[in-house]
């Protein structure tokens, strides 16, 4: 299970992303922002971990930065990491509804 979100970096509107505080996700979690914000961008993100896809994620790369797209995820079973344009570990059980 997804348990938070640790690290986005250059991926849409993340361009430095880093949790702070307590944000640990539960079993049902909602996302809820004005239009704009990135939570399409989150939903690729979680496509990408969910089905091991790369292109949900590198299609979405910020413009202008040169650098590719990084992104850190705890999982219960440890840290699933997306670099060099692969995940490190997939969670296929994971349900998006946007």
């Amino acid at each position: 299970m997804l348990r938070k979100i640790i690290a986005i970096k250059n991926v849409g509107r993340f361009l430095s992303y880093s949790a702070s505080g307590d944000v640990e996700l539960k079993r049902y979690n909602l996302i809820f922002a004005e239009n704009g914000r990135g939570k399409t961008t989150l939903c690729a993100i979680l496509r990408s971990l969910q089905s091991g896809e790369p292109a949900h994620v590198l299609g979405r790369t910020t413009l202008g930065t040169g650098n590719a797209p990084e992104i850190k995820v705890l999982l219960d079973g440890g840290t699933a990491t997306f670099a060099q344009g692969a995940w490190s570990a997939t969670v296929p059980d994971l349900a998006i509804f946007d």
